[in-house]
């Protein structure tokens, strides 16, 4: 499953406590609280569906109206980030 960016922010923002401690920030050891929001984020991306069929559906309505037009850098952005993600999940 490929999870954007703007999901996790979701996310973490939903969380009132915060996010990771200064450890991990700074590449020190997970902290107890960080482990748990880590399984807690874990869960919640399982739970995530695979296609987002409301997203699917506004790009084909803007494809449909001629008006999706992505920029080269947004195109090449988006290729970089599901790179990365690829990777990491592998």
């Amino acid at each position: 499953m490929k999870v954007s960016q703007e999901q996790i922010k979701a996310i973490l923002k939903e969380r009132k406590a915060g996010g990771f401690s200064k450890n991990v920030a700074t590449g020190g050891a997970l902290t107890e609280r960080d482990v748990q929001l880590l399984g807690e984020l874990r869960e919640r991306i399982k739970q995530m569906p695979e296609i987002r069929e409301e997203l699917v559906l506004q790009v084909k309505e803007q494809i449909a109206r001629g008006e999706y037009n992505p920029s080269a850098e947004e195109i090449a952005d988006a290729m970089i980030r599901r790179t990365l993600a690829d990777k990491s999940a592998q």
